[in-house]
């Protein structure tokens, strides 16, 4: 069982093969920190960045929408990874932790993506928060 555990860390929790070979079900506290180790942006970095370049009080505005949105996006990603969690416990449970059976589980693919969505939307929140945390100088001073 110690040997698919190790195989699985090898692939990390982003990739489906972690979760069939019996990898950890991350919690939502262990993805934000690996985005914080790795210091992970997300992939709207430029449109942050670009945001950020507008003067005041535009600037503010639109890290404010994208914050909104990537909160939307966050909390129907979260829902749908609480899901697939519970359902691969119960898959688990049933099945035995190793999935000898299956080659690419559907159920495994779908927490490994959503697992992805969430890493993407704590480094979305990360680097909004830290835009989002002063004010540009009004006058360019």
């Amino acid at each position: 069982m110690n040997e698919y555990r190790q195989r699985a860390k090898a692939y990390g929790a982003g990739h489906c093969w972690y979760y069939k070979l019996g990898g950890e079900i991350l919690k939502p506290k262990a993805i934000i920190e690996s985005v914080k180790v790795r210091n992970y942006e997300g992939y709207m970095a430029s449109d942050i960045q670009a945001a950020e370049k507008k003067p005041e009080p535009q600037r503010s505005e639109a890290l404010r929408v994208l914050k909104d949105k990537v909160i939307k996006d966050y909390r129907r990603d979260l829902s749908r990874y609480r899901e697939l969690a519970c359902e691969l416990r119960r898959y688990r449970q049933e099945n035995g932790l190793i999935d000898h059976e299956s080659c690419a589980l559907d159920l495994h693919t779908s927490i490994s993506l959503k697992h992805n969505h969430l890493f993407n939307d704590f480094g979305h929140l990360l680097c909004l928060d830290k835009h989002l945390s002063y004010q540009a100088d009004l006058f360019n001073f």
